[in-house]
């Protein structure tokens, strides 16, 4: 595995509209910091970012089946997105179907290989 596909998965999570402020500016820090002295205490931060906001499958699909999930996303939006989600479950993904938690989970579960890159 070659940091590109950590550069790689960083860019989606840059460019999703489902990313989150704060998991942007983690993001940017590590790119940023690619090749400095910072490199590592950016990539660390970045992951506890990631682990903080990825959101794993099961709390989408609860989401999605809430008040809460119907009042942010509307009735059809959320029929679509919880067939989505759970038929993403039973194929054994563990994250979120949008852009960001892709991504993010698959820096995730390669995050030990990600730390030694640097």
């Amino acid at each position: 595995m070659e940091k590109q596909f950590f550069i790689d998965r960083t860019q989606t999570i840059l460019n999703a509209e489902s990313s989150c402020p704060e998991i942007k500016a983690a993001a940017k820090a590590w790119l940023d910091s690619i090749g400095t002295e910072k490199e590592l205490d950016a990539a660390k931060a970045y992951i506890a970012e990631l682990e903080e906001d990825v959101t794993p499958i099961e709390n989408l699909i609860g989401l999605l089946q809430s008040e809460t999930g119907l009042h942010i996303f509307g009735e059809t939006k959320v029929k679509t997105m919880l067939k989505k989600a759970k038929d993403s479950q039973d194929m054994g993904l563990k994250y979120c179907i949008c852009a960001a938690c892709n991504a993010g989970g698959a820096i995730l579960d390669n995050k030990e290989k990600f730390l030694e890159l640097i």
